[in-house]
């Protein structure tokens, strides 16, 4: 039986990807000009450009709104965005938690039934330890965080218990409260 050689080999692709040709470079780098170009590579190309990355949910930049919890509460609120929920809801992010975390504690007012409200304590350790407390931030729109904060402003000038009252102990209370009363543990 007779061998036929027909040239050299192609080299074989790594981990079974296929070698980049001019045609995925022209898709996975649409031009800058924003021509119209780039609208009929999304369309009717496979493996065009697309936008890439996390999709905006807001409108607007976020802005921190800090606070500090116990250690064991912020690893309990972190597992909350992932677990299906008792009454079936699924956050999916802790940012989109933690707002609707703050909205519902404002919207109930929790503190009018009773709740004390919670002092963050510092998070830098002290010459005999660790204090066990973490620092969140929680990002919301600016327009939500003024109204967080001129909330903990008007309740630490009312006469509600409230007289120490920062924005910082009234997210660590809204955090509580979320963790202790809205969806607690099953232990």
């Amino acid at each position: 039986m007779a061998t036929v050689k027909t040239g050299p080999k192609a080299p074989k692709p790594a981990l079974g990807i296929a070698p980049r040709t001019a045609r995925a470079v022209k898709a996975n780098n649409p031009p800058e000009d924003g021509s119209k170009q780039r609208e009929d590579l999304r369309k009717n190309k496979p493996g065009a450009y697309t936008n890439r990355g996390r999709p905006a949910i807001h409108e607007q930049p976020l802005e921190p709104l800090q606070t500090r919890v116990p250690k064991a509460l912020r690893d309990y609120l972190k597992i909350l965005p992932v677990l299906r929920l008792p009454d079936g809801r699924h956050y999916g992010t802790q940012q989109a938690m933690f707002e609707d975390c703050l909205v519902r504690f404002m919207r109930e007012k929790p503190w009018k039934a009773g709740l004390a409200w919670r002092q963050p304590r510092a998070t830098k350790p002290s010459p005999a330890g660790s204090t066990g407390w973490v620092q969140i931030n929680i990002m919301v729109e600016a327009g939500f965080k003024r109204k967080v904060v001129a909330e903990a402003e008007r309740l630490a000038a009312s006469a509600e218990g409230a007289e120490r009252l920062s924005p910082a102990g009234f997210c660590y209370t809204a955090l509580y409260w979320w963790a202790q009363y809205v969806y607690p543990a099953a232990d």
